[in-house]
Parts: structure tokens; sequence; C-alpha cells
């Protein structure tokens, strides 16, 4: 898994009169959670009335061999999931379809919450963002 260097300044607002702002400087390398994360953002785009759906790759890193215990949508209102685990032997591997519900033209946004097992990464969120057209005129 490859690491990234940060540095990054934190600024912490008091009330003293003598010392109002404060900076902190933390640096450091950061891990990801998991190797292969296929999608930052899973994208539902498509025609009204068409299957529109899309699948994440979800394969937790040697460092952090987390299992996913629960998941759940923030609104939830315009999708469904469904997680299949696609484990073999030592190598922990999970697929996350997402479904668009959506029926009318426009678009929405909506999170998943991933809920784990792991003390490092108990829970992490996948962004979700829908956007349905009429479909073709005469069709």
């Amino acid at each position: 898994m490859d690491e990234e260097y940060i540095n990054k300044t934190i600024v912490v607002r008091t009330n003293d009169k003598n010392n109002a702002d404060i900076e902190i400087a933390i640096s450091g390398n950061i891990k990801p959670i998991t190797d292969v994360f296929s999608l930052s953002v899973v994208r539902l785009t498509g025609t009204k009335g068409q299957e529109i759906k899309q699948t994440v790759t979800i394969t937790p890193g040697a460092d952090n061999r987390f299992k996913i215990t629960g998941i759940k949508a923030e609104n939830g209102k315009n999708l469904k999931y469904e997680l299949a685990d696609k484990t073999q032997a030592n190598s922990l591997k999970y697929e996350l379809t997402v479904y668009n519900l959506k029926q009318e033209k426009g678009w929405y946004t909506d999170k998943l919450i991933i809920q784990t097992d792991s003390a490092v990464s108990p829970v992490f969120e996948i962004r979700v963002m829908g956007f349905i057209r009429d479909g073709l005129s005469g069709s």
C-alpha cells in the first residue's frame, strides 16, 4: 500500500487576547484504509426507465484486514445496494453494487456509510451521485 506524506497546519482560535490564533503543524505518512478502492464516488447516470447501477470493489489492505459488518445509506430514498463477499483463501474482497431507484428526471446525492470490525477504520464513506435524464423523444 502506497503511503502519502502530508504537511498540514491547523489554526486553533481561542479567547486568549495574547494568543487568539495558535497554529499547529502536523506532518506524517498517511496509509489508505484499503489496497483497492475502485471508485471514490459512485456515479449513477442514465435515462429514465433504464437500469442504472455501478459496482465498487473494496479490498482491505494487509495492514488493516477489516471485515464489513454493515452498510447504511444516509438518505436511501433513491438507491439500493447489495454487498457480495468475494473473499478467496487469504484475500479479503468485497463487491458493492449500487442501484438507482429514482424514476423521474433530476439529480441527487447520498452517502453510503460502511461499518467494519476494524479499530483503525471502524467506519468509512462512499459518496453517491445520481443524474437521471429524460428518455429520447419518440421512444
